[in-house]
C-alpha cells in the first residue's frame, strides 16, 4: 500500500522527474514481489534511509514539482 515515503522519495526527491520517480517505484514493487523476505528488507531499507534523508534535507528542492527539466 502506498505510504509516507518509497523508494523515490530516498533515492532524489524533488530532484528527481516523474519518469524517474515511476521507475524507482517500479525497482520497489519488484523487490516486494520476489518474497516476503525481500519486501520486508526493501521496506526496512526505506524505513532507516527515510530518517536519514529528512534529518539531512537530501533531494530537497523549494517548490520542487517533478517537472522535465525543459518544461517550463
Amino acid at each position: 500500500r502506498p505510504g509516507l515515503t518509497g523508494w523515490a522519495q530516498i533515492n532524489g526527491r524533488d530532484t528527481l522527474e516523474i519518469e524517474d520517480k515511476a521507475r524507482f517505484d517500479g525497482i520497489y514493487a519488484a523487490e516486494l514481489k520476489k518474497s516476503s523476505g525481500a519486501g520486508i528488507k526493501m521496506d526496512l531499507k526505506c524505513f532507516f534511509r527515510s530518517i536519514k534523508v529528512v534529518l539531512t534535507h537530501a533531494g530537497e528542492v523549494e517548490g520542487g514539482t517533478g517537472r522535465k527539466k525543459t518544461d517550463k
